[in-house]
């Protein structure tokens, strides 16, 4: 059982659950890109969480020209499942050019063993200030039942974004435009 504060004038707002339910600060181990060359597929694990979550260094999450498929990893230690992720991500407001920002090209996805394959995180699952990954703010993640897998050799609980390329149609009929040039992510400043 837990409350929310009580103050002079507001009574304390009561919450129980029916079953336990542990909730865990998160553990961002390693982040991780995928980026496509023509049919294969690179990726790179060797970023410095340290100097990201500094400042010191930057990393852009695509390609140079961002290709469908083009995917950023966030690899955590611990099982989030069920948990409300917030990060506060800074990204060079020149970088990721081209989209129309309340339409952004990109999808928020986690591994399904059920499916076997990357599913989408649900949209009303999905909060996002960042104007598409082109300025500071904060991205609210509602996870779903996560599992381990392996990415670049790390048995971890990975999410991605994956560039999502409209096609010729999607753009005339949706009005979606994809990344000219890959987001720049300068700094995670915050992951609860």
């Amino acid at each position: 059982e837990v409350s929310t504060t009580q103050t002079e004038t507001v009574r304390p707002i009561i919450f129980s659950t029916d079953d336990n339910f542990d909730i865990y600060p998160p553990e961002l181990l390693r982040v991780a890109t995928l980026r496509k060359n023509g049919t294969a597929e690179i990726i790179d694990k060797d970023w410095d969480i340290e100097a990201l979550v500094k400042g010191d260094d930057y990393v852009d999450l695509f390609s140079k020209e961002p290709q469908n498929g083009d995917a950023f990893y966030f690899g955590f230690k611990n099982n989030l499942s069920h948990h409300l992720l917030r990060m506060e991500l800074d990204f060079d407001p020149i970088q990721g050019i081209g989209i129309r920002t309340e339409k952004p090209p990109r999808s928020w996805e986690y591994w399904s063993t059920q499916e076997n394959r990357w599913m989408p995180i649900e949209q009303d699952g999905l909060a996002d200030e960042t104007k598409g990954m082109n300025v500071r703010g904060r991205i609210e993640l509602h996870l779903p039942h996560l599992v381990q897998t392996t990415i670049a050799d790390e048995s971890l609980y990975w999410l991605r974004v994956v560039a999502k390329q409209p096609t010729l149609e999607e753009e005339r009929r949706a009005g979606v435009r994809g990344y000219k040039r890959s987001p720049r992510l300068l700094q995670i400043i915050e992951v609860a």
